[in-house]
């Protein structure tokens, strides 16, 4: 039995790798494409500096991205905090303190450090 999300898509990619797993207005990927994704961005994750325990908010989005993002946080045993898409930036600011995040990832510009969201894979 799995523990965790994450180990039930890497169970699922290497016992049905092809089946569905996810679907976005722009795409769809099977488990496989799934876990090669969320080990690529886990990887990029640790090499920009995320460690375990850290916390990572992360700018809610409605696409296969965002769950992978969460997934790959998961995977390097960060803490992922969601925050709602079109926070205004005194919103961001607080919660970056409040939280005392690491690292945050946004899709859109604004005036807070930041890392922009572009994924490696």
């Amino acid at each position: 039995m799995n523990s965790s999300i994450v180990q039930a898509v890497q169970s699922y990619a290497a016992i049905q790798p092809e089946k569905l797993c996810m679907v976005d207005a722009r795409r769809e990927l099977t488990y496989a494409e799934v876990w090669k994704e969320v080990t690529g961005v886990a990887s990029y994750l640790q090499d920009a500096g995320v460690k375990s325990v850290q916390k990572i908010v992360v700018e809610c989005t409605q696409d296969t991205e965002f769950v992978i993002l969460g997934l790959a946080i998961q995977l390097v045993g960060a803490i992922f905090v969601p925050l709602e898409s079109g926070a205004s930036i005194e919103r961001v600011q607080g919660i970056l303190e409040e939280t005392e995040a690491n690292f945050y990832f946004y899709k859109d510009k604004l005036d807070v450090p930041a890392i922009k969201l572009e994924y490696p894979c």
